[in-house]
């Protein structure tokens, strides 16, 4: 839990809900905070190198993975694929 600006916010660690060992933090080690369904939650990071809006039209549907309903699908931002996360599955 953080206090953000008078908001109580829960955290949750992103290694831990995607089943990786848990890494110490580092001077790259970053809380990102967003809105689902009306409420504040922070997701803790390795790391954040740029920040992109996309529209769910661009998501290109991933090959079902069984047991990991986080993953919504891909998106090609030049010569990167970028997974995109569906993070209302991961809170």
């Amino acid at each position: 839990m953080i206090n953000l600006r008078g908001n109580i916010i829960p955290i949750i660690s992103l290694r831990k809900r995607l089943g990786l060992p848990e890494a110490a933090p580092d001077i790259n080690t970053c809380v990102a905070v967003m809105i689902f369904s009306g409420e504040m939650i922070g997701f803790i990071i390795d790391e954040i190198s740029e920040v992109i809006h996309i529209k769910r039209s661009e998501i290109q549907p991933a090959a079902e993975i069984v047991g990991q309903p986080w993953i919504e699908g891909t998106i090609q931002i030049e010569e990167k694929l970028v997974v995109a996360l569906n993070l209302e599955q991961l809170g």
